[in-house]
């Protein structure tokens, strides 16, 4: 977990979520999370309250134009399996506004995935976060937004949150850890937040 990373808000996480659908991983051959190999989704994870997520190596980055400034930005899309198999998918767009650096976070998560992700269960849920400075915030921030705030009326996202709908929802400290992780191991999600190359350096 990233000591410098402020959570807007913490209080949420000492809510003790309860499990949602199938908490069984079922095996299955093929499909998209060929580094897993089975479907796990947030129903698996309940078994272990730490899961020990990782970032699936196929990730897309792709040069976007701002919407607002026309101004260059990555978008970054990927997918996170954990010991249970796929866990979520999860679309980083990276913007730097003279700069300042902030990144918009979409989270998508399922109780249980099949085959294709274009096959959402009943509780397919997004969440959405801008991470970036904050007023008064000694480090970038995290703060609750509209989920997939252009993607209405796509099926893929399923129940698309806002914040105040976020704050109470059981998965929410589900989704805090997997941007723990993203912060910490997402290598471009990493350097634009806080600012370092993520090139690698030579000796």
């Amino acid at each position: 977990m990233c000591a410098a990373f402020i959570h807007i808000g913490l209080e949420q996480r000492g809510f003790l979520p309860q499990p949602l659908g199938r908490e069984e991983a079922i095996p299955v051959s093929g499909g998209w999370a060929t580094s897993c190999g089975r479907r796990g989704g947030v129903g698996a994870g309940w078994k272990n309250p730490r899961m020990h997520l990782r970032i699936a190596p196929d990730r897309q980055v792709t040069p976007s134009a701002c919407d607002h400034c026309g101004s260059e930005h990555l978008r970054i899309c990927g997918f996170l399996n954990s010991e249970h198999g796929a866990f979520a998918v999860y679309y980083a767009s990276l913007y730097d506004h003279g700069g300042v650096h902030e990144a918009y976070v979409d989270v998508v998560m399922d109780d249980v995935w099949n085959d294709s992700p274009l096959d959402p269960s009943p509780n397919r849920t997004t969440f959405g976060c801008r991470v970036g400075p904050v007023e008064g915030a000694p480090a970038p921030a995290c703060s609750l937004v509209q989920a997939a705030r252009f993607h209405e009326g796509d099926p893929f996202y399923g129940d698309r949150l806002d914040r105040d709908r976020a704050l109470p929802h059981p998965w929410l400290p589900l989704f805090w850890e997997t941007m723990d992780h993203l912060l910490e191991h997402e290598p471009d999600v990493h350097a634009h937040v806080y600012c370092v190359n993520a090139a690698p350096q030579k000796n």
